[in-house]
């Protein structure tokens, strides 16, 4: 779960080309969601 927070979700900001920092954001929208709903599913807080 660490790995979210110290890499995965920062990721979006060092891609360089319009069409990288595109689908960076595509994909850290997929990991935000899939962090709430598992929070949801623990019944604990969501991440910020």
């Amino acid at each position: 779960m660490d790995h979210f927070f110290t890499k995965l979700l920062r990721l979006d900001g060092t891609f360089r080309t319009l069409p990288g920092q595109a689908e960076a954001r595509r994909r850290t929208l997929t990991m935000r969601a899939f962090l709430a709903e598992l929070a949801s599913e623990l019944e604990v807080a969501p991440p910020e």
